[in-house]
């Protein structure tokens, strides 16, 4: 009787055990403030002087990359005006918008695959707040981004 109820035990763990795996494909995301940020859309423009925007959508809060090549390369934020990274929140009683390309800011961009009409890298930036007040941060901080298969469409 032991080991029927043994077994019965055994056999339930095994059967309630799962694993629900969710591939973001395409995806977005990074760590921002060390916290997962997760965007609920994306969309990748080529304008016609060939630089790529990525951008990711989550609620009130846009993040923007952009870079001035779609071919695969590393991109340093905060050189010059074709390479930067942006962040947005519109949300109520937080009205903010950091940029890597004004007063600082840092970071990077590497495109690591343009195919079949997808993009694909990764990215870290720190963008300063373009407008400072008492209520929003002076900075803030995305590591860890990447941005998979990323629908690419041409500006017309």
């Amino acid at each position: 009787m032991k080991k029927l109820l043994l077994s019965a035990i055994i056999i339930t763990l095994l059967l309630s055990c799962s694993s629900d795996v969710k591939f973001n494909n395409p995806a977005f995301q990074a760590q921002k403030q060390g916290v997962l940020w997760n965007a609920s859309n994306y969309k990748a423009t080529l304008s016609s002087n060939g630089n790529v925007t990525i951008l990711g959508f989550k609620d009130f809060e846009t993040v923007t990359i952009r870079t001035y090549t779609i071919n695969p390369h590393t991109s340093a934020f905060g050189v010059n005006g074709a390479n930067f990274a942006e962040y947005d929140n519109r949300a109520v009683g937080f009205i903010g918008n950091y940029s890597t390309g004004y007063n600082g800011g840092n970071g990077q961009v590497v495109i690591t695959n343009f195919s079949e009409g997808t993009i694909s890298g990764n990215f870290k930036f720190n963008a300063v707040n373009t407008n400072p007040s008492l209520l929003e941060p002076d900075s803030i901080n995305f590591k860890s981004g990447v941005f998979y298969k990323i629908p690419v469409t041409t500006a017309q």
